[in-house]
Formats: structure tokens, C-alpha cells, sequence
């Protein structure tokens, strides 16, 4: 990749960014009517998104950095509000537009962010250029996963067809809805666009489940393990790392944090810059010198995994089971 990659970054709101309790309805009444500042930021994720757009790494010349949210669009100036306090800029806020969902009668669609997030993900993507990366972050605690693998590899020429429309029968997505996602799709240049998926664990979902999204896909439980992983792609600089800390920091996490989160990230992943990342987090005296914290208890980093596609087959089985 040359200098001049652009990584466009897209994101979840609920649950990526913001801590919103989508599990609490009476909550979610209320949350039209909060001022910005109630919402509540997830630790370190301001910090890391206005790094992603100002610290990029030696992979990328630049970034694009848009945020998908499920708030209707009357909420836009409200959560636009949030992320000014937060001392974050976008390039873009996606909003679903539910007030014509409902004028029109289609209530079922309002939940189901199948349809609304692969349609936005194709549209976004006309602005990309062959040679660019996309990097799609966000959460377990709905489809994400899936939605984001699915776009992936469609973009790759990887999903059979059957297995699309497997997926609009079962989530009832309308036929003009249908029409626009292919037709958006075939404007597309096929390739492997999409170089990463990473995942929140806010569910935690089996090991099996992530396996069988493949190897793209990687998880991470908080925003330190996120810039870690971003590090390791050479996606943002050491600067970035710093900036996430700092910010971790002032909400109270203490070196043990640090180097919980650190051997949980190694725990799960292989880290192809493993040293330079344990020497980052070293020299800005986030966990204990060179091998005190791994000598507390036994460690082993994971042998680097063999590169593995979704199994679309194992999928559908996996969510007809959760249904």
C-alpha cells in the first residue's frame, strides 16, 4: 500500500461509542430528551477516535471516520452535541430515517439493522477507491458481526447467493430494499475491500461463533485493546496509544488495568508486532517492566493463526439457533 491509503473507518454509535442502555426501555424513552452531556461515552473511545483521524499509521496516509447510528434522525443534533463535548469530529453521522418507517407502516424494519446497515455500507462505499481499506468496528450486542462479515465478504465475491437471500427472507426486508442493496453492490468493484472487523465483546458471545466469522474478525473487550489492535495493523501510531491511555487514565484506570487488559488482548489474539507493542505500553509506564506481570501467572502467546473465511453454512446455523 502506498502512502496516500485512506482507511475509512466506519463505526457503531449504541454500544461501540456511547455506553447506551439498549437492554432498559424505559431508559431508551428517555433519551430523546437527554441534554448531550448525560450520554455516556465509553472509557478511552473519544480519545481513540479523534486519534484514528489525526494519528494514522505507516499503512494509511489518511482517515475517514464515519458513525452508523439506529436514533432517529431528529436525534442528530443532539448526539452531533455529544461528540463536539467529546472533542470529536467525523467525517459523517449515518442516521436511520424512522419517521418515514413509521409513517409508512413498516414497524418490523425499525429494529432490524440487517437491511439498514448492509444498504448504508454499500452506499459509503461509493466514495472508496481500489487500494483503500475499510475497517469496520463495533459491537456483539446485535448483528454487527454479521452484518459486517456479510458486507465483507460480498465485497470479496465470497457469499453464495442462496445464503443472501437466506437473509432477507429471514429478516422480511422488502424487495425495493433488496433491489437497492444489489443493485448498490454491482456498482461495486469486487475485492477484498474490507481489511478488518473488530468486535466489541458486550455479550460475549461462544468461541464457536467468532470461528466461524473468520479470521478478519477480531475482538476486543475496551478501548485499550481496540488502539492495540489498531497499532498492531499499523493503523494508528504509538501517539495514538498514548492519547487512548492518557484519557484512561484520567477516568481512573491504574497500571493493573492496564496489564489485565494488555494480557487479555494476548490471550485472544496474535499480535504480529507483539514487541513493539509490549515496548510501547512499556516506555509510557503503563503495565510493569518486561516480564513481571507474565511471570504472575503462566502465559503463552498464541501461535499466529492460520488466515480462515467465514463458513457461511456454520453461521446460519449459529444464528437460527440464537433466534
Amino acid at each position: 500500500m502506498d502512502a496516500m491509503t485512506v482507511a475509512y473507518y466506519r463505526l457503531d454509535l449504541d454500544k461501540t461509542y456511547l455506553a447506551t442502555p439498549l437492554e432498559h426501555k424505559l431508559q431508551l424513552l428517555r433519551m430523546p430528551f437527554e441534554d448531550p452531556s448525560a450520554k455516556r461515552t465509553l472509557p478511552g473511545m473519544a480519545a481513540l477516535v479523534q486519534a484514528m483521524r489525526e494519528r494514522p499509521g505507516g499503512r494509511v496516509g489518511q482517515a475517514d471516520v464515519s458513525i452508523f447510528s439506529a436514533s432517529p434522525t431528529f436525534m442528530a443534533k443532539q448526539l452531533r452535541a455529544k461528540l463536539e463535548l467529546d472533542g470529536v469530529a467525523v467525517d459523517r453521522f449515518v442516521f436511520r430515517d424512522q419517521w418515514s418507517l413509521v409513517k409508512k407502516g413498516r414497524f418490523k424494519e425499525i429494529n432490524d439493522p440487517l437491511a439498514y446497515k448492509l444498504h448504508a455500507l454499500c452506499k459509503l462505499a461509493a466514495d472508496t477507491s481500489i487500494g483503500d481499506v475499510e475497517i469496520l468496528v463495533g459491537d456483539d450486542y446485535d448483528l454487527d458481526p454479521i452484518v459486517y462479515t456479510l458486507y465483507a465478504d460480498l465485497r470479496a465475491g465470497l457469499v453464495p447467493t442462496d445464503i443472501l437471500a437466506g437473509f432477507f427472507a429471514r429478516h422480511d426486508v422488502r424487495p425495493e430494499l433488496q433491489q437497492e442493496i444489489r443493485l448498490a453492490l454491482d456498482k461495486l468493484p469486487q475485492h477484498d475491500a474490507v481489511a478488518n472487523i473488530f468486535i466489541r465483546r458486550e455479550r460475549r458471545r461462544g468461541a464457536a461463533y467468532y470461528t466461524a466469522l473468520g479470521s478478519r474478525l477480531k475482538t476486543y473487550d475496551d478501548a485499550f485493546q481496540l488502539a492495540l489492535l489498531l497499532f498492531d495493523g499499523r493503523y494508528i501510531d504509538e501517539g495514538a496509544i498514548a492519547l487512548v491511555a492518557e484519557h484512561l487514565r484520567q477516568r481512573r484506570w491504574r497500571p493493573t488495568a492496564f496489564a489485565f487488559s494488555w494480557r487479555g488482548l494476548i490471550d485472544m489474539h496474535h499480535l504480529e508486532r507483539y514487541g513493539e507493542a509490549l515496548r510501547t505500553i512499556e516506555d509510557l509506564d503503563l503495565v510493569p517492566k518486561r516480564g513481571l506481570f507474565e511471570r504472575l501467572a503462566p502465559f503463552r502467546r498464541p501461535p499466529k493463526p492460520e488466515l480462515g473465511q467465514a463458513d457461511w453454512g456454520k453461521i446460519v446455523e449459529l444464528t437460527s439457533s440464537n433466534e
